[in-house]
């Protein structure tokens, strides 16, 4: 009974952790989005705002957690070693210095998983658009130029904007997506 008030304590941490990163994940209302749909003028200085304003939530919310955490582990840790305190606070700090050396580890991994997975994706995704509805890379140049810098196509000075092209449609495996297309009888949509 007498570690009820921080075991609530570290709940309510939790709890307060946990409000400031669901927060943080909702990153647009709707009707910014239907602006967005629509085409419509979007300020972008609030939209950089906004963005900083959700990290930090997310690290306020990460912040409360972690402390309801090691609140909790510490009366748990408290329980268990009644008979000497002061255990409690060297075994915590063991146990919270390895969890933030596998949230470092794991997040490391994460990010770089997460990279290759995400332009896979993206790449695949795309090629299937460009395929599936006839879109010309080439008649948008600044679009053109982006996939081709996420794509890691160098850029020529003797290219065209056809040369440039055809070494970016490459790059993505248009010829594999129609042929897959062309292999499960999808039609191609005149652009």
């Amino acid at each position: 009974m007498e570690y009820l008030a921080r075991e609530i304590l570290a709940w309510c941490l939790i709890l307060l952790g946990t409000f400031f990163l669901a927060k943080a994940i909702v990153s647009k209302g709707q009707k910014w989005t239907m602006k967005e749909l629509l085409g419509l003028r979007i300020d972008k200085l609030k939209a950089y705002r906004n963005h900083i304003i959700q990290r930090l939530e997310a690290a306020f919310g990460f912040f409360f957690v972690f402390c309801g955490v090691a609140t909790h582990l510490y009366i748990l840790l408290r329980k268990s070693l009644d008979k000497r305190p002061t255990e409690a606070y060297g075994h915590i700090a063991e146990y919270m210095a390895g969890t933030l050396v596998a949230i470092v580890v794991l997040a490391v991994a994460f990010h770089y998983v997460c990279k290759w997975v995400s332009r896979k994706s993206f790449v695949e995704i795309l090629a299937y658009l460009v395929v599936r509805y006839r879109y010309r890379l080439g008649d948008d140049q600044a679009l053109l130029k982006e996939i081709g810098e996420v794509l890691h196509v160098e850029h020529r000075d003797d290219d065209t904007v056809e040369s440039y092209t055809e070494r970016v449609e490459a790059a993505m495996g248009l010829e594999k997506v129609r042929e897959r297309l062309q292999a499960r009888n999808k039609p191609v949509e005149l652009g």
